[in-house]
């Protein structure tokens, strides 16, 4: 996946807060790994791609990861961050966050037991 960024550095910057692993590429590209998440993120503004592009990444524990979120402060640091309570959804749990104007949403979902989908 190729995400781009109305502010590269901000951007790099809020994936390395979440401990996402960035390897350069060039200054205007980088991979961001971790979890075996991995994603480009580009020196690139398209309002309408950045707009609608969702991140989704799966956790373990998304309460845990929620609490994570609430302890980086993340909305002091950066004030376009929104972090938004857990919503139940019918098909599980999801922790939204998001960094406004500058990156993609980013979400989050608890891990399902693969008998989740196959009762």
């Amino acid at each position: 996946m190729q995400l781009v960024s109305k502010d590269f550095d901000v951007s790099r910057s809020f994936y390395d807060a979440l401990d996402f692993t960035q390897t350069v590429i060039n200054g205007n590209l980088s991979l961001y790994e971790r979890d075996g998440v991995s994603f480009y993120l580009q020196r690139y503004y398209v309002k309408e791609w950045l707009e609608n592009t969702m991140l989704f990444v799966v956790v373990d524990d998304v309460h845990q990861f929620f609490q994570h979120l609430q302890e980086l402060k993340l909305d002091q640091i950066y004030p376009s961050v929104k972090v938004l309570p857990i919503q139940k959804e019918e098909w599980g749990e999801v922790g939204l966050f998001q960094l406004y104007s500058e990156s993609p949403l980013v979400a989050c979902t608890q891990r399902f037991p693969y008998h989740h989908f196959h009762t």
